[in-house]
């Protein structure tokens, strides 16, 4: 779950032939993301894997916070991924019908139902007919579904992303 990032570098010095040189060399830079849990501003609870499930179609519930990897989310291009298993908070199949559920699925390019904003009032939107995350009928139980729909403000659909973890270069 580290990125790595090639960085050029020019150096200047002396070569073996006694001249002033001018070269460039590579090296890998490696970033650690900086981890979140996402919690919700119905209930305290954040946002869960259910049941630490690693495969493609996990659900997406609340549950009490544990700071497990199925908890810590990171922010990478408009996509928000697991550090469980680097799969992304998707709408299932692409759909823009409000009520549809939030599961797990392998990043895409380009998929508007993959990418998401953080918005200034918590809500978190998706780029996919600007629905946002939402907690179901607003459940306040543990194990509440987490579903797209219609922004109205709700504190359902209110979010903070506390950091956890400390994220970082390592070179």
């Amino acid at each position: 779950m580290y990125r790595v990032r090639l960085v050029l570098v020019k150096c200047r010095g002396i070569d073996s032939a006694g001249y002033h040189s001018s070269r460039f060399s590579t090296r890998l830079k490696t970033t650690m993301p900086q981890y979140y849990v996402i919690r919700s501003r119905l209930n305290g609870l954040v946002l869960d894997i259910a049941r630490s499930n690693r495969e493609p179609g996990a659900a997406v519930i609340l549950w009490p916070e544990t700071n497990n990897d199925n908890q810590l989310w990171y922010l990478d291009n408009g996509k928000i991924k697991s550090k469980l298993n680097d799969l992304v908070l998707d709408i299932k199949g692409g759909c823009s019908c409000p009520g549809t559920p939030v599961i797990m699925w392998h990043g895409e390019c380009g998929k508007s139902w993959q990418q998401w904003h953080v918005e200034c009032d918590g809500t978190i939107k998706s780029e996919l007919c600007g629905l946002v995350l939402d907690v179901k009928q607003s459940n306040r139980e543990h194990g509440a579904e987490l579903i797209a729909y219609c922004h109205h403000g709700g504190c359902n659909q209110q979010w903070d992303l506390l950091p956890r973890g400390s994220g970082g270069c390592h070179c």
